[in-house]
């Protein structure tokens, strides 16, 4: 399902940068044109290297955070879930295991791909 997200937003990305590539070059002068360029690369620098690889840790603690925060809720409210599944020592079972993808391959390679043009 990533795979195919990451192939649905290729055209989206490269809109948006043949946009911004339109909105260095109309600059008025020298000067505007290298202040444009200056900070569309910063910006691109802090997404490459920081909001990119941390984007999808912040994402699952923040829905850890709220799940946490809506089953506080609900045992405060006195609606807890009692039919919790759990390995015998308390501990809940996740269905779903963390593994390394392709995932996130992919997403650089499109956004290097998509700058180029």
């Amino acid at each position: 399902a990533q795979i195919g997200d990451n192939l649905l937003s290729a055209p989206v990305m490269t809109a948006m940068g043949l946009v911004q590539g339109i909105v260095t070059m109309s600059s008025k002068d020298f000067m505007d044109f290298l202040l444009s360029y200056i900070v569309g690369f910063g910006f691109l620098i802090l997404e490459r290297m920081y909001i990119g690889p941390l984007q999808s840790n912040a994402f699952n603690w923040l829905h850890r955070a709220v799940v946490k925060a809506i089953e506080r809720l609900k045992e405060v409210l006195g609606r807890a879930d009692k039919t919790r599944s759990s390995d015998g020592d308390g501990n809940q079972i996740s269905g779903e295991e963390a593994t390394e993808t392709l995932e996130p391959l992919i997403g650089s390679f499109a956004s290097y791909s998509c700058d180029t043009l």
